[in-house]
């Protein structure tokens, strides 16, 4: 006759046959030869929880551990955004008025194109006006005779040899350098495209221009962000707590079970006029992708200051759809499981809000093989 083995059974079943033991020597009382409430009993499954032999027990690992009091960090819940590491951002602007180019040997980046330090990004067409343009070219013009006469100088001087005078003629060719680089300048200014490059490695995050738009020196045409460069900003309103914060985890919005742990790099020494905050800013202890400029997240902050409260292994911990639990060895075969609210998790503790007391008992190892055979 073939039997029907319960979850429960089959994981008995594989802990005996795994231990050596025959299964001639394990009888189970199933649902067809007992009634009512003798059918959790007959499956050796108790109401809240399992029963397992001691000899499986011991075969499984399990470790068990009195709740009690631990002295952990306090903590402060803030709220803060995503910041710019100072030397991982630029923003790129033009150093006069210009229209937008669609150089075919330098497109127009695109958010998340990455560009290397020097590159060129951008190229921008110089814009005068009519009287601008005439004097520009005027001055052109007239520094291109300056430089005719300074040659012409130059050369009379370094002709006369030792009998012109060493200091005279170095002016001269003072006076020639000068008046050439004016003329490139000006040349640079009116007439040759200018082009705008990357002054560090990183992505480009925006773009506010389109070909053919005019620009002025106070707009920004390109941001670009080096995305391992990023701090976080958050906003703490009692200057007792800003200074007794030592370090602290992110959560993002969108994965809130997803924690990046933080430290401190420095408290400002003012509050804002806005709202009387005080700023503090944090840095990632490991680059994440996930972490994205001008994010808003919500801060965990740890404090120097430790408080006791009711404290367990983060191991001893499972989770399925229904919630949060741990088990309870209420007698010496029997576990019973009970769901337990999270306060907080810090590095291998997690603080309990309720559904533990002290001096009870718990699995700390191998719980997570019970949970296998709820």
């Amino acid at each position: 006759m073939t039997m029907n083995y319960t979850k429960y059974e089959r994981f008995i079943i594989f802990c005996l046959l795994y231990m050596g033991i025959s299964m001639p020597q394990v009888t189970f009382a199933h649902a067809g030869h007992a009634s009512g409430g003798e059918e959790h009993k007959a499956n050796n499954i108790t109401q809240n929880g399992l029963m397992i032999p001691k000899q499986i027990q011991s075969h499984l690992g399990i470790v068990t551990q009195k709740v009690t009091e631990q002295r952990i960090k306090g903590t402060i819940r803030l709220v803060g955004h995503v910041i710019s590491d100072p030397s991982g951002y630029a923003r790129l602007q033009a150093t006069q008025n210009a229209r937008v180019m669609n150089d075919p040997d330098y497109p127009l980046p695109f958010p998340g194109q990455k560009v290397q330090k020097d590159q060129v990004v951008l190229a921008l067409q110089p814009t005068l006006n009519k009287v601008e343009f005439s004097d520009q070219k005027s001055m052109l013009y007239k520094i291109e005779s300056e430089i005719v006469e300074l040659k012409k100088e130059v050369n009379r001087k370094e002709k006369l040899g030792e009998f012109a005078s060493q200091k005279e003629l170095e002016n001269a060719r003072t006076e020639l350098e000068r008046a050439i680089k004016q003329k490139e300048e000006i040349i640079t200014k009116t007439f040759k495209p200018e082009y705008l490059k990357s002054p560090l490695d990183g992505i480009v995050a925006d773009l506010h221009v389109r070909p053919g738009e005019i620009v002025t020196p106070d707009k920004t045409i390109v941001e670009i962000v080096s995305p391992s460069k990023l701090f976080v900003e958050a906003f703490v309103f009692d200057a007792n707590i800003a200074d007794d914060i030592t370090g602290g985890i992110a959560r993002l919005p969108l994965a809130p079970d997803k924690g990046i742990h933080l430290k401190v790099l420095g408290v400002s020494p003012k509050v804002s006029k806005e709202d009387q905050s005080i700023h503090v800013i944090f840095q990632a202890l490991d680059h994440d992708p996930s972490i994205k400029l001008d994010m808003a997240v919500e801060i965990l902050g740890e404090l120097k200051t430790q408080n006791l409260a009711i404290a367990i292994p983060k191991k001893a911990i499972v989770e399925d759809a229904d919630g949060t639990w741990v088990f309870i060895h209420a007698a010496p075969e029997i576990f019973e499981i009970r769901k337990v609210h999270i306060r907080r998790t810090i590095e291998e503790w997690v603080e309990i809000e309720d559904g533990l007391s002290l001096g009870e008992e718990i699995v700390v190892d191998g719980a997570y093989l019970l949970n296998q055979a709820r």
